[in-house]
């Protein structure tokens, strides 16, 4: 294994994603892109920005775990939308976009895979998600290397974050289809599952809540989520509010003094130990696969899309106190 690491260690990660950013743009969208900036201040990043963003995002994980999200403003995410449909801007829809922006996300991490294979370092790909709105922040935890490129074409920019994890696990065998996925009670695993990490984690006792809607609006929440590739590929995510995170937090943690880093933490150890339990029963079917590094998105004003799923599940979850919990899951076979 020592020498998966050291050849992690010799990547010249820098020159990889400006090579792979610039060569996608120019072949996918006729695009030229200059790079101009990197070595962010990372208390910095992501630079706050008025009006809406978009950030896709793309998980690898094999013997190596990267993290690629890409993020751009609205108007050039229509500019990029409409190079890639080869239509005008001002008939480009924002469902479009987000769709633009996942594919565009995918073709760089597409070619960043490919380079992690044919270096040793052998991977598979998640589902791409695009996270869009005005007020959202989205934190990684857990990598070894970063890096976080500039890009610029005429007047617009594109940021470029790469994080990459060491990993001795590599995905072998077995496959899916939906036959095989739906043989599984997905909401008896998930309820069962959930209810069980809160109340060995935070001593909390969970019950199921109907109906069953996707996210909490007009409030400030944060979602952790953990991706998963192998034979079945996917994504799973929990949703709480701001309110009832510092709750779990300071309940898992047993201070009352605790700092947002903390909270992002155990959201995101939280939505790891679901997706991790969730991992293992896939592989217990004959479906391996392995999870990517925790993601944390927190703010007042956005959503989440996971792209190219064909099953989708969405679960509700109430405490004593009558604060929510939603489960979230996204899968597909894997190739």
């Amino acid at each position: 294994m020592n020498v998966n690491v050291s050849k992690l260690e010799a990547i010249d990660l820098k020159k990889l994603v400006n090579t792979t950013t610039k060569k996608v743009f120019d072949t996918m969208l006729s695009m030229e892109l200059k790079y101009f900036k990197s070595d962010f201040d990372i208390k910095d990043f992501p630079p706050k920005t008025d009006g809406m963003r978009l950030v896709g995002s793309i998980s690898l994980v094999g013997l190596v775990v990267v993290n690629v999200s890409i993020h751009v403003n609205a108007l050039f995410g229509r500019i990029i939308t409409a190079a890639m449909q080869d239509v005008e801007p001002i008939s480009i829809t924002d469902g479009d976009v987000s769709d633009a922006v996942a594919e565009l996300t995918n073709m760089i991490g597409g070619n960043l895979k490919s380079f992690f294979c044919d270096t040793g370092l052998d991977c598979k790909s998640s589902v791409p998600s695009v996270t869009s709105g005005h007020d959202f922040k989205i934190t990684n935890k857990g990598w070894n290397k970063r890096e976080i490129l500039a890009f610029r074409y005429q007047l617009h920019n594109i940021l470029v974050d790469v994080r990459i994890k060491k990993r001795n696990n590599i995905i072998s065998g077995g496959n899916s289809s939906m036959k095989e996925i739906k043989k599984i009670n997905m909401e008896e695993f998930i309820t069962k599952t959930t209810c069980d990490v809160f109340k060995m984690m935070l001593s909390m006792d969970l019950r199921a809540f109907e109906p069953y809607p996707c996210r909490i609006d007009k409030e400030q929440r944060i979602v952790g989520a953990v991706c998963f590739a192998g034979a079945i590929v996917g994504c799973i995510n929990i949703q709480v509010s701001h309110e009832f995170s510092r709750i779990m937090t300071v309940a898992m943690l047993g201070m009352d003094e605790i700092e947002d880093e903390a909270v992002d933490d155990v959201v995101g150890e939280l939505s790891n130990m679901i997706g991790g339990s969730l991992k293992s029963k896939f592989c217990d079917t004959g479906m391996p696969c392995e999870l990517s590094i925790p993601t944390v998105t927190s703010g007042k004003d956005f959503k989440i899309e996971s792209m190219g799923w064909t099953r989708h599940e969405c679960y509700a979850f109430q405490n004593s106190d009558g604060h929510l919990t939603y489960v979230e899951i996204f899968i597909k076979p894997g190739n």
